[in-house]
């Protein structure tokens, strides 16, 4: 701002005065003029302070009727003191710093903006006409919201501060009528504002959203999420509040009359829509009035203005801890759930919820939030600020200021004066100098990214910066150890204080709890000699003389007892074999507190004194672990071959304890020597002993022996446990050789292999007897086809004794070009069959088992078709690769006959250049000119032709009507085919 002192001239003139709810939009208050002057701390003082138990349950009963707001004349009533408040004016200069608001010591209030730049008024009028509204910061900005309910251009504002100097550098216009209607509540979510629009017509009731674009937004972003909202009615109460929390909508609205029940609706609750606008549902009823709300510490908290025409001191408005599902009241009950004498009925106030705090009555507390940020002295910190907009309907009149409730652990304490002034400036007392009187009437709070506390005024039309005028320090201590034990030395440091407008001047240390310092400076040292939890206080104090304390808690320990590494579960053999080597394993715990690293040993008393003396360690390992920890080490493949057979004491060692057992070291064997005696020749079918009692043991073990055959045809053999078995000799066609392996083994590990070898003698057999013989031939001999037709040769084997069982024969075309073999078949139904064709046609292949055929004679037991391809003549060849009879001896193929086939082809009819072709495949020539095409053209060679010796000598290719001859008739046949193909 550029001006330094500002002339607001307060002018007063009551057109319809304004009650508790009033104050916020009510029309029914009774009207008149208020007589008395300000109560000092009406917040403190009242009937309904904490510091009265017993009285938050007083009814209307317990008050003198002529206190009672309702039907009173208007205050004054004197037309003497009309025309004064009507006339009255007075200029009252405001300072920068507006000395006329009170502040306690160390606070600084300043205007961050004035009336003239929020485009408000700067005189006051008693009526329903807002200024400066609902805070909100975004981006480190103050928005404001100045709705004028019709009487002006309703505006959401930004206000920057762009240098930093706690004044608004520049006015930003967000939003403007008609773009909006009264936007009293707003708030900003994910670089979106949201606002509650209000009017008289019902397209004027919605909730919108707009994408922000720098300071202000980008209006072509506007979003209806929900035109649900009730418009305004005869009685209502016009302001809409809207925060935006955890992906929901909380939407305030006041009741639409003083104590009539509610219409429902969205009347006198809390309502939740998702963030999108939709799923509204009413999450606490029973408000009459909740202009302001603030989130803290996962609560919701909510002022709530009461109802007026009761009595001065009825009833209380209230501060909520609101949550889902829960009623608070109104219109049934009052306070702590005091029945409404406009209902009588206290059964409706059973289940009520009771407010968090009782306020005194028509104080009209509004907006609300918690101070958290830390440039406040630290006694003002994390507790809840509210703003009194103050009523004219009560005697004496009581608000206009703002009030700080202490905030400890969830629970809110009693409310006490923060900033007062805008009533009563002079302190004379005088009710009618309601112009030097009424300066302003707080709307909201928020808390800034400065640390400053921002409060609108919508009847002065200022906005308000609540600073401190020395910034607090700010304590921080840190401490090493973390954890210390008892009696040790602990360092503990603050350089991490910080003063954000100066220097720390001291740094005060109570080690001890008892308030007083034990030591100074900006480090220090401290020993606790017991254990437990200690609680060590910082305070430190800035060239200000502003102070901070910072209260830490640590864990004082016992010392840990040392590190013991305790040995168990010792693994070892009980006796080895010198040579052998052995594993040894234990199982080592730490059964102290201390983390430790230990060199854990397996020793061997080698030289029998006794004693597991250090140089008698065989292999160690290193161990480190921590206080009741335990590991498993393990000792492998430790040397025996130096040890003499013998007892030895072995153990595991560590620096605390000491694990023996003993090992008997044995002497190591010595393996048997096997004989499994001298080579032997045996007929088949004869038996012969094998003698392996040559073997022996160089100990003088007893010997077990195991005797095995290894190769050639498998013996009968007996006794083979024994030196001496016998070996019965197998049938054989020919001479063959039997392997024998004895093994010999001691009883003690020692084994050895011997083998011997067995000749069989074969006897032979008579010759078999020579098989039938027989000849393979293809029939016919020869065959003549055309060109695309097919000849059928059979397979025969002549001279059949005992019939044709099996058979493995192929059939092959010598020439694939002038012919192919299209397909073969099987005679005498075998009980299987494989056929297989050669990829280019020019052979088949046929395998057939278990065939019945006749027994005697010529046997056809297969047949090829061959198919013509083109002219010229090709042998056909058979071979028989075996044929046995049905019993399965092979008959002895003596010959193997073989055929031929010649293709030919149609001659050219007429004078065409190729002969007639067959393009569909079904045995009759089309293609009667041979051009590869059949058409008109066909039928017309036909017909010119149909006499030609090509067509006479083959007429049963040209019978397109099949009467078996050639004539005019297949001709109108073929001319068909041609219409319809």
């Amino acid at each position: 701002m550029s001006a330094h002192v500002l002339s607001i001239t307060l002018s007063v003139v009551l057109v319809l005065a304004m009650g508790a709810s009033g104050a916020v939009g009510s029309y029914h208050e009774s009207p008149g003029a208020d007589t008395s002057p300000a109560v000092a701390g009406d917040t403190g003082d009242s009937v309904w302070s904490d510091r009265a138990p017993g009285e938050h349950d007083r009814s209307v009963g317990d008050f003198d009727p002529s206190a009672s707001t309702r039907d009173r004349e208007p205050v004054p009533d004197d037309a003497r003191a009309r025309e004064r408040i009507a006339s009255a004016s007075t200029t009252q200069e405001i300072q920068e710093d507006v000395s006329w608001l009170n502040a306690p010591e160390g606070f600084r209030v300043t205007e961050f903006s004035t009336a003239d730049e929020l485009g408000g008024r700067d005189t006051f009028t008693a009526g329903p006409t807002p200024g400066a509204r609902i805070l909100r910061f975004h981006n480190d900005t103050l928005y404001v919201s100045v709705p004028t309910f019709g009487a002006g251009t309703d505006r959401i504002l930004a206000l920057p501060d762009d240098d930093g100097d706690g004044e608004a550098d520049r006015v930003v216009t967000v939003l403007e009528s008609p773009e909006i209607s009264d936007a009293h509540g707003f708030d900003f979510a994910d670089d979106h504002l949201y606002l509650v629009n209000h009017g008289p017509h019902s397209e004027q009731n919605n909730i919108v959203r707009y994408r922000m674009s720098g300071l202000s937004v980008d209006t072509s972003s506007r979003t209806v999420l929900n035109d649900s909202l009730p418009s305004r009615g005869e009685y209502w109460h016009w302001t809409r509040t809207l925060e935006v929390r955890d992906d929901h909508l909380y939407v305030a609205a006041g009741s639409e009359s003083n104590v009539d029940e509610s219409s429902g609706g969205w009347y006198a609750r809390m309502t939740r829509c998702d963030v999108d606008g939709s799923d509204c549902t009413s999450y606490a009823e029973g408000l009459r009035n909740a202009v302001g709300f603030t989130f803290h510490d996962g609560e919701l908290f909510a002022t709530d203005n009461a109802r007026d025409d009761l009595t001065d001191e009825l009833p209380p408005d209230e501060i909520n801890v609101v949550r889902q599902g829960a009623h608070y009241g109104w219109p049934y009950c009052y306070g702590d759930n005091v029945a409404d004498p406009a209902f009588d009925d206290p059964s409706k106030c059973t289940d009520k919820a009771t407010p968090a705090v009782n306020l005194r009555a028509h104080t009209v507390p509004l907006g609300l939030e918690f101070y958290t940020a830390d440039a406040f002295p630290s006694e003002y910190r994390g507790d809840l600020y509210v703003a009194m907009h103050g009523s004219y309907s009560a005697i004496p009149p009581r608000g206009y200021k703002v009030v700080r409730v202490p905030y400890d652990d969830g629970t809110l304490g009693t409310p006490e004066d923060f900033v007062t002034g805008w009533y009563d400036s002079d302190g004379d007392g005088d009710p009618y100098e309601k112009g030097e009187d009424i300066l302003g009437r707080p709307v909201d709070v928020a808390v800034g990214p400065d640390g400053a506390m921002y409060v609108s005024d919508d009847s002065g039309g200022a906005i308000y910066r609540i600073a401190p005028t020395n910034t607090a320090p700010r304590a921080n201590v840190s401490w090493s150890p973390e954890r210390p034990e008892t009696n040790e030395t602990v360092a503990f440091d603050a350089s991490n204080s910080t003063d954000p407008d100066g220097s720390i001047a001291s740094y005060e240390w109570d080690f001890d709890g008892d308030g007083a310092a034990d030591a100074t400076g900006e480090t220090a040292n401290w020993t606790f000699p017991t254990s437990g939890e200690r609680t060590v206080t910082l305070t430190v104090t800035d060239d200000g003389g502003a102070t901070d304390a910072q209260q830490v808690t640590l864990t004082v320990e016992e010392p840990p007892s040392p590190a013991n590494f305790r040995i168990g579960n010792v693994t070892a053999p009980d006796s080895v074999t010198r040579g052998d080597l052995i594993n040894v394993s234990a199982e080592i715990t730490n059964v102290g507190d201390r983390e430790a690293t230990q060199t854990v040993e397996f020793r061997l008393d080698a030289d029998g004194n006794g004693t597991l003396e250090p140089n008698e360690s065989l292999d160690s390992t290193t161990v480190r672990l921590g206080g009741t920890e335990s590991t498993t080490v393990a000792f492998v493949g430790i040397e025996t071959s130096e040890l003499a057979p013998g007892e030895y004491t072995h153990g595991v060692v560590t620096a605390n304890e000491t694990a023996t057992a003993t090992v008997a070291v044995e002497a190591p064997n010595r393996p048997p020597t096997a004989d499994a005696g001298e080579n032997r020749t045996v007929e088949e079918g004869d038996s012969v002993s094998l003698d392996g009692s040559g073997s022996s043991d160089p100990d003088g073990d007893t010997l077990a022996y195991a005797w095995t055959q290894t190769a050639g045809p498998t013996a009968s053999v007996a006794d083979e446990t024994s030196a001496t078995p016998t070996v019965t000799a197998p049938e054989v066609d020919a001479n063959r050789t039997l392997v024998f392996e004895l093994s010999v083994s001691d009883g003690n590990g020692g084994t050895d292999t011997d083998a011997v070898t067995v000749e069989v003698l074969d006897d032979p057999d008579p010759p078999d007897p020579a098989p039938p013989a027989t000849t393979v031939t293809l029939s016919p001999e020869q065959s003549e086809v055309l060109i695309g037709e097919n000849a059928t040769y059979d397979v025969v084997v002549d001279s059949v004794d005992g019939g044709v069982g099996a058979y493995n024969l192929s059939v092959s075309v010598e020439n694939e070009s002038v012919a192919t073999v299209a397909d073969a078949g099987v005679s005498g139904t075998p009980s299987r069959t494989d056929v297989s064709y050669g990829a280019d046609g020019s052979t088949v292949r046929i395998e057939a088992t278990g065939a019945d055929t006749a027994d005697t004679g010529s046997v056809a037991v297969a047949s090829v078709v061959v198919s013509g391809s083109t002219a010229g003549t090709s042998d056909l060849t058979v071979a028989a690769r075996s044929i046995e009879t049905e019993n399965g001896t092979g008959y002895n193929v003596t010959e193997e006959r073989d055929a031929s086939v010649t293709v030919s082809a149609l001659d050219p009819i007429g004078e065409f250049e190729n002969p007639p072709t067959d393009p569909d495949g079904d045995g009759l020539y089309e293609d009667v000119n041979g051009d590869s095409q059949f058409d008109v053209v066909d039928v017309q060679a036909l017909f010119a032709n149909r006499n030609d010796p090509a067509v006479r000598n083959r007429p049963d290719r040209f019978d397109f009507n099949g009467d078996g001859r050639v004539d005019v008739v297949d001709v109108q046949r073929l001319y068909y085919e041609v219409l319809t193909k």
